[in-house]
């Protein structure tokens, strides 16, 4: 099935202005006009190669000479390109973008079922978000364009199914545990361990009624038992329950929780981890953690956010991770976290 879809706008700009915007889509930074509210975006550099994308969608660029911007879509079921076309129009600027290529398998119906009624939102409202972008030096927090009731539901139960792929902040169980909107969508270090795009997203995160500084001790403590079900993470072995002298030296490469390795910290803020055993990573895949601390509107409390991402391997064993992990993953980190809590609140009432 053939594919050919286009959108046009006239912004009140000329296109010296609104091509810096353009150069800026798809990279998740606050000047991206992608309406990244509604889907995640990300863009992944390397050497002379720029992939980028959305949700899990990929796209190569290749080419952009400030008139045109065109990329291909990397995918099994589609094949073709999507970009857009700028030229002066009077005294603005006309932008057209076009998607075009052919479809294939189950690309077909799920684009006349699904995907095109929330591409062709995606792109108004990406318009409407360069046109106030321009005008005002800013891009808006939100999209103002609604979705419509068909668009709106099928956005709602493919990004509920998928555990949060298209917005980036899952709602519900067990992708996500504790976390908030705002907390899912900032920025974290693991993010730039994997390469892009992550196949999954999993958040948890607890108040703790401890300093930050004491928390932060706690979790160090991982470089010598994992905190939460002992009698199956750890050998039977019971986790210490006094903090260990010493385990707060860190140094990146460290190993912490015999499978994963430190790849970055900052001391009372955060500690990254990522999947570092050669046995684990066949059967679980690519995986990045991090541990972030922030301060609350209690001065004696501590908010301990945690996200994982994940590139799951291929074939049977991927399929089943991608369905097995989030669980197993909500029943030991829920397990872990709320025993960093109970042992940093004790000495927080110690002292």
């Amino acid at each position: 099935m053939h594919v050919h879809n286009e959108h046009e706008r006239v912004l009140p700009a000329p296109p010296e202005a609104v091509r810096p915007w353009i150069e800026r889509l798809w990279t998740g930074g606050e000047q991206d006009a992608f309406p990244r509210d509604r889907f995640v975006t990300w863009r992944h550099e390397q050497g002379d190669e720029t992939t980028l994308g959305h949700a899990t969608l990929r796209f190569r660029l290749r080419r952009w000479d400030g008139s045109r911007w065109e990329a291909e879509v990397l995918s099994r079921q589609f094949e073709g390109w999507h970009g857009f076309d700028v030229e002066r129009c009077g005294d603005g600027t006309r932008i057209r973008h076009t998607l075009e290529g052919d479809a294939r398998g189950a690309m077909r119906w799920r684009w006349s079922l699904a995907i095109r009624g929330m591409h062709d939102w995606a792109v108004e409202s990406l318009f409407d978000r360069l046109q106030e972008a321009v005008a005002t030096g800013e891009v808006p927090d939100a999209s103002a364009r609604p979705m419509g009731a068909t668009v709106g539901l099928t956005y709602a139960l493919v990004d509920t199914l998928s555990g949060g792929a298209l917005s980036g902040a899952p709602k519900w169980l067990p992708f996500n545990w504790g976390a908030t909107a705002a907390e899912m969508r900032s920025p974290m270090p693991c993010d730039a361990l994997l390469r892009p795009p992550h196949q999954q997203r999993l958040f948890r995160a607890i108040d703790v009624r401890a300093p930050r500084s004491l928390l932060f001790r706690w979790l160090c403590q991982m470089r010598v038992a994992p905190y939460s079900y002992d009698w199956i993470d750890n050998y039977g072995r019971r986790s210490p329950r006094e903090l260990t002298p010493g385990l707060e030296q860190l140094a990146e490469g460290q190993q912490v929780m015999r499978i994963f390795r430190l790849a970055a910290f900052e001391h009372d803020r955060h500690l990254t981890l990522v999947l570092d055993d050669a046995r684990a990573q066949r059967l679980f895949g690519e995986l990045a953690i991090c541990y972030r601390l922030d301060d609350t509107r209690d001065p004696h409390a501590t908010r301990l956010f945690a996200k994982i991402v994940a590139r799951y391997p291929r074939g049977a064993a991927g399929w089943s991770m991608r369905r097995l992990l989030p669980w197993g993953d909500l029943v030991m980190m829920r397990k872990q976290l709320l025993t960093f809590k109970a042992l940093a609140e004790r000495d927080a009432r110690r002292a």
